[in-house]
């Protein structure tokens, strides 16, 4: 249970800024981005950059552990999960393997993907490796048109079977304007609709569902520099009508890193408020939540040390109960970086 337990701590403090409850009481999850863990670069090329890795790097390898007090000092507890990631050349992650232990501390393989790329450096699909098997359950395969851009995504079953297919349509420009999740049993799927202003800002994403019924629409607005500095997400009720459920502003450094994100209901009281910090290497240093009354939710700090490259070796994790308390290191996560 305790490696449950500091499982589901980590997936907290992975994704707990990711989406703002709702006034319903649930997250709003059209469009949401991801927590990145590094401000810079603000819009990664390849997998790389969006790992925020700097250097050729080849492979990393990242142990976390868990920390416990002794006295006055934190000693190593017991490791809960290794996770190894290969790149290419190009920055394009080609691998992970995510291994775990049981409960007779026993080293398993929780998952192996394995990413394919053509000649041109094109994702041509990937391999899931499930539960470490000798084959993969599930295969997808990427298809693309005369101009490049990807157009078509089977997944296939072990068995043969086509599991799901997503098609993608794009402008003259090359920028994705339609989404479709096709139901393999041939009743239609999900569709997604994509709008960008004149600046190729993504500015507008409506969603419907199976039936082709209207679910859902997100609207965004940009400074002079590209930023994004405003969310407004809408979902549709049982007659179609839009309603607005979430709102999110954006605030930006000098350097283009978000320090501060708002988020608010429907009538426009504050809900939440996420204060960031950075380093000189563009890593996140310090996350602090606040409720919409102004008090204090959550802390979180992250102390790194650094390899030549400016990639980080070891970052422990550090929690606070209070906005006056001391933040007490929680677990760490030690990486080995090789290069090319």
């Amino acid at each position: 249970m305790r490696r449950l337990a500091l499982l589901l701590i980590i997936a907290v403090l992975v994704f707990s800024y990711q989406a703002a409850p709702s006034d319903a009481g649930s997250s709003v999850l059209i469009q949401v981005e991801p927590l990145r863990m590094c401000g810079a670069p603000a819009r990664p090329q390849n997998d790389k950059e969006t790992n925020c890795l700097r250097g050729n790097v080849r492979t990393v390898r990242t142990e976390i552990v868990t920390l416990s007090k002794q006295g006055n000092s934190y000693v190593d507890g017991y490791t809960t999960q290794i996770r190894t990631d290969a790149y290419d050349k190009r920055g394009h992650r080609t691998e992970q393997i995510v291994q775990g232990f049981n409960y007779n501390n026993r080293i398993h393989t929780d998952s192996r993907v394995v990413w394919r790329f053509d000649s041109e450096g094109r994702a041509s699909g990937w391999e899931d490796y499930a539960d470490d098997r000798p084959k993969p359950p599930a295969v997808s395969s990427f298809s693309y048109d005369g101009k490049g851009n990807r157009v078509k995504e089977t997944v296939t079953l072990e068995d043969g079977t086509v599991r799901a297919v997503s098609a993608f349509g794009y402008d003259e420009r090359g920028r994705r304007t339609e989404e479709r999740y096709e139901n393999t049993e041939g009743s239609g799927g999900r569709r997604v609709v994509n709008t960008y202003d004149g600046e190729g800002n993504l500015i507008g994403v409506v969603s419907y569902n199976d039936e082709g019924a209207l679910t859902g629409k997100s609207l965004y607005s940009y400074d002079k520099r590209g930023n994004r500095v405003g969310v407004e997400n809408h979902r549709a009720d049982a007659q179609g009508n839009l309603l607005l459920k979430q709102k999110i502003s954006h605030e930006y450094d000098g350097r283009g890193f978000v320090v501060e994100r708002r988020y608010y209901k429907a009538d426009g009281s504050l809900t939440q408020r996420v204060i960031y910090g950075y380093d000189d290497k563009a890593n996140i240093t310090s996350l602090v939540g606040y409720n919409g009354d102004g008090g204090f939710a959550s802390g979180s700090t992250f102390e790194y040390e650094y390899d030549p490259q400016g990639n980080w070796l070891k970052c422990v994790h550090l929690n606070r109960k209070s906005e006056a308390g001391e933040s007490e290191p929680h677990f760490v996560e030690r990486r080995t970086v090789i290069y090319f």
